[in-house]
């Protein structure tokens, strides 16, 4: 079971509650999770944050959209009939994208997160990406609408995965790992002291425990993986999203 930071306050959407128990359950001890944070300076509350110590953090944003509400999908915003009227929400990859800043940004300020001197001063010791959970459309019923192929497959998972009983650790944390952009990893993993300092800026109200000063690897890093190819780095910042808008007509 993965390691939760942040417990269910009762707030949370069917697709939020959902997630959280679908990583608390399904993902590998070496994951930790928070969710609902309040990113002090933009005050953005950001749905939730994944960390796995090599492969860096996840900044995620989750839509119980349904797939008959679509209307219209262009880069900034989404159109959808909702109780009887059409709204207009941000683009969801736009969102996600616009809130991994403020927590890339967050993480920056803790010097035990950062390169020391040499080639990467300056940067986090890992990256941060951001992807959009969509937890009630289907790949399936997104294709057969055209929908799919409006969002960057690298940065959505989609109502057929958090919902299927069949997932186990393995499938589920290869799928994070193809989720990524940039793709780059933190091979040394995190020590304990680091990721204490990340549940510090994520979750305030956290109590010290001792693990603060702890330089020893994380107990959680898992044992080494087969390697992998990793593909050439993509330009995180080049719109991700349909340069034309898409609409429904019913």
């Amino acid at each position: 079971m993965a390691k939760m930071h942040t417990q269910l306050r009762g707030k949370e959407t069917d697709g939020e509650r959902h997630l959280y128990e679908f990583f608390a359950q399904t993902l590998p001890d070496y994951f930790h999770v928070w969710h609902n944070i309040i990113e002090p300076r933009t005050q953005k509350e950001i749905d939730m944050v994944l960390l796995h110590p090599k492969y860096g953090v996840w900044v995620i944003e989750v839509k119980d959209w349904l797939i008959n509400q679509l209307r219209r999908i262009d880069p900034e915003t989404c159109r959808l009939q909702m109780n009887g009227q059409e709204v207009e929400q941000r683009n969801p990859i736009r969102q996600a994208r616009e809130n991994h800043y403020p927590v890339r940004n967050l993480l920056a300020d803790e010097p035990l997160l950062m390169h020391g001197k040499g080639r990467f001063e300056g940067n986090l010791l890992f990256p941060v990406h951001h992807v959009v959970v969509f937890s009630n459309m289907s790949k399936a019923e997104m294709e057969a609408r055209d929908i799919y192929g409006m969002f960057p497959e690298h940065q959505i998972i989609t109502a057929d995965v958090i919902r299927n009983p069949k997932m186990d650790a393995i499938e589920l944390e290869n799928l994070l790992i193809e989720k990524r952009s940039p793709r780059f990893l933190n091979h040394l993993g995190l020590t304990k002291a680091q990721i204490a300092a990340i549940n510090r800026l994520l979750n305030p109200s956290v109590e010290l425990t001792g693990e603060e000063a702890d330089d020893s690897p994380d107990e959680w890093i898992a044992p080494e993986l087969p390697e992998r190819s990793e593909p050439q780095p993509i330009d995180i910042f080049a719109e991700s999203a349909p340069s034309q808008p898409l609409d429904f007509i019913e």
